[in-house]
């Protein structure tokens, strides 16, 4: 069972009380694809952790609140207790994953009815996960601003479905809100078609919107160039970063399609790469020039990250776990690079980069 971990995590586990517990948390770790140092140190200080939990239970289940009480404890020196706060996190995640956390469900009187509309999303309407979550996250929060306190579904009015878009109105924009009372009425539908509420409450007017009255967002192509040319390549993420907003900028690829590029989308031979584009769900191929297929090749050659990384993906995580990146990553990186540049005009939303690449085509024609 130990044969995956370092010489020092083995030694931690052998001279432990609680082998069988170490060597499970360790194997998880190092399935989860944790650095061996890492899971070094969060075996190290389970040593201490658990010999404070409630003993003499088969089946090891403790709760939350069991867990923060342990673990507060070690709060002096700051520094020591982010580190055991980091252990905490994993070791929670850990007995999740394991079915050993117990956790206290709030009360919920309308938990069946949105599982039943989440299935009815998927096997009437055939929506996508990331739509799915985005009508489960307005629904919850319809039934729980909309209704007054004990009001039940059946009793709910116009006015009140009314009084919640106007609420929301005041959160986000129109174009959001056109989203927002979309999903309302596919649910207030749902809820009729089923006899959860009695009349007819769809009806709703939505706000209007007008093509090209948003300036695009975009910035102008010099600025991109100066970003990238601002990257350090030193750092631990830099050809990373560079070859990711690289590929963003001069093929207007969008956050999804750039972290679900793989290495053998990359054709060597024919200088082309291949680009599943998930919200059409379709191939792209597309020509790579000499300085994109050299920008590529300093990546694999020099990038750091990939080192510790045994995976097809072309962009991994530079921290534990090691994995691919999320589509949320980009964004964070445009910050963080546009930051260090003095360039705030990007922001995080790498759609900028996108809109750049459609503006400097349009420019040319």
């Amino acid at each position: 069972m130990t044969d995956c971990f370092s010489r020092i995590a083995r030694r931690l586990i052998d001279e432990s009380s609680y082998r069988q517990e170490l060597a499970e948390l360790g194997t998880w770790l190092v399935a989860e694809r944790y650095a061996p140092f890492v899971v070094e140190q969060h075996l190290r200080r389970m040593v201490y952790i658990l010999g404070r939990l409630p003993r003499g239970r088969p089946s090891g289940v403790y709760s939350a609140a069991q867990l923060h009480a342990v673990f507060s404890v070690e709060c002096s020196p700051r520094s020591r207790h982010y580190r055991f706060a980091g252990t905490h996190r994993v070791y929670q995640r850990f007995l999740l994953a394991r079915g050993r956390l117990r956790t206290q469900q709030p009360s919920d009187r309308f938990a069946e009815l949105r599982q039943q509309y989440g299935q009815y999303l998927i096997d009437i309407r055939g929506l996508s996960a990331s739509t799915r979550q985005h009508h489960a996250h307005t629904v919850a929060d319809f039934l729980e601003r909309a209704l007054r306190p004990g009001q039940s579904l059946r009793a709910v009015t116009r006015a009140d479905v009314e009084c919640f878009v106007l609420l929301r109105s005041q959160e986000i924009s129109r174009h959001s809100l056109q989203h927002t009372v979309a999903q309302i009425r596919a649910f207030l539908r749902y809820a009729h078609d089923t006899g959860e509420v009695a009349a007819r409450l769809d009806s709703l007017d939505t706000p209007r919107t007008y093509r090209g009255e948003l300036p695009p967002q975009a910035v102008p192509w010099p600025m991109v160039k100066a970003l990238l040319a601002s990257i350090d390549r030193q750092s631990k993420t830099g050809w990373r970063d560079l070859c990711i907003l690289h590929l963003a900028s001069y093929y207007g690829l969008r956050p999804s399609e750039v972290v679900s590029l793989r290495v053998d989308s990359i054709d060597w031979d024919a200088h082309v790469l291949h680009v599943y584009q998930r919200k059409t769900r379709s191939d792209l191929v597309l020509p790579l020039g000499q300085p994109t297929l050299q920008v590529i090749r300093d990546y694999l050659q020099h990038d750091q990250t990939r080192r510790a990384v045994d995976h097809p993906a072309l962009f991994h995580r530079a921290r534990c776990p090691y994995g691919p990146l999320e589509r949320f990553a980009v964004g964070d990186i445009l910050h963080k690079r546009s930051r260090e540049a003095g360039l705030p005009a990007f922001g995080s939303r790498a759609y900028r980069l996108r809109h750049t690449f459609a503006m400097r085509l349009l420019a040319r024609g």
